[in-house]
């Protein structure tokens, strides 16, 4: 039974050795990221409510992010709309520093 399953295994490390330069060179080579659409997905991640519960509190931050959902805003626009913040607050608020934790 060994043999058997050795062989296959073998022979399927054997396709992939051969599949995977051909991949590369036809699916992901020239890939380049869409760093707008990222930026707009960032902008409505509920990541970001996560980071301003302590600043404007849980409910509040469900809330904008509801609203997020329903108006397709994003969440800094909504936050700095309402007044609930100063872009200058927000900005520290949603850094990369607070969002890595670090």
């Amino acid at each position: 039974m060994l043999p058997g399953m050795l062989k296959c295994m073998l022979d399927s490390t054997d396709m992939l050795k051969n599949f995977l330069p051909v991949f590369a060179a036809n699916m992901v080579e020239g890939i380049e990221a869409n760093r707008d659409k990222l930026e707009s997905y960032l902008e409505k991640s509920p990541v970001l409510v996560t980071l301003l519960n302590p600043y404007i509190g849980y409910l509040k931050a469900a809330e904008i992010y509801k609203e997020s959902l329903k108006t397709n805003k994003s969440i800094r626009e909504l936050v700095l709309n309402k007044k609930l913040m100063t872009k200058q607050q927000l900005d520290k608020a949603l850094s990369k520093k607070s969002m890595l934790g670090s």
